[in-house]
């Protein structure tokens, strides 16, 4: 696989690389270099497993790769039916990571949605009712799946963020129903943590590349 030392080596689509110099960044981190490439350029898509400790990266790495992923084609897809999710273990969580993304994604149209504790499921489901690109939340997710307002015909990456859940066997077993009501044809599978222990979540990824900081 390619070697990657800057941003500009990824090759990103012109306005994401505009979003990310104009966040601010200025070059990769560690692990950037490692796990950025693997998800956004295989085809098939690879599973990732990515493992370091808090502040390396992951956070801007998974959500430069998502950006990076998703079509822009509003024309090719259906109000409700997002072609990402974002799964972290609880809602300040992901109050930071659907920031970051849209931050990130400032010069893209793509619309990104959170959901977690906290916020009106009304309405989540009115703005279910518009294309969202991006939905990023906890397991709290799973109960617009059984309301049927989360269409997941065209998802085809997720991304779970595992920093800190070692322990957390609920949050395992709602990400894995999410996963059984996927369409799991060509559904990329990602994982990031600060452990190699990522629970019964490893039984779903197809041949995961692991990077890793030593």
């Amino acid at each position: 696989m390619k070697k990657v030392d800057s941003f500009q080596d990824l090759e990103l689509r012109e306005d994401l690389l505009r979003g990310v110099y104009g966040y601010g960044l200025k070059q990769l981190s560690e692990i950037q270099t490692k796990c950025i490439m693997p998800i956004i350029s295989s085809e098939p898509p690879l599973d990732v497993v990515c493992i370091s400790s808090s502040g390396t990266g992951k956070k801007t790495a998974f959500s430069i790769a998502l950006l990076q992923r998703i079509d822009l084609d509003h024309q090719a897809y259906s109000k409700g039916a997002p072609q990402a999710l974002v799964i972290t273990p609880t809602r300040e969580m992901s109050q930071v990571i659907s920031n970051h993304i849209k931050k990130l994604a400032h010069y893209l149209d793509v619309k990104v949605l959170p959901f977690h504790g906290g916020v009106s499921t009304k309405e989540t489901i009115q703005a279910l009712n518009e294309i969202q690109h991006v939905v990023v939340g906890t397991n709290k997710l799973m109960d617009l799946i059984r309301f049927k307002v989360l269409n997941l015909k065209y998802l085809k990456l997720i991304i779970i963020d595992r920093t800190g859940c070692d322990w957390l066997d609920m949050y395992d077993q709602q990400i894995l129903r999410i996963i059984n009501a996927s369409n799991k044809f060509n559904l990329q599978i990602c994982v990031f943590g600060d452990s190699r222990n990522i629970g019964s979540i490893e039984q779903y990824l197809k041949d995961p590349i692991y990077c890793e900081l030593e």
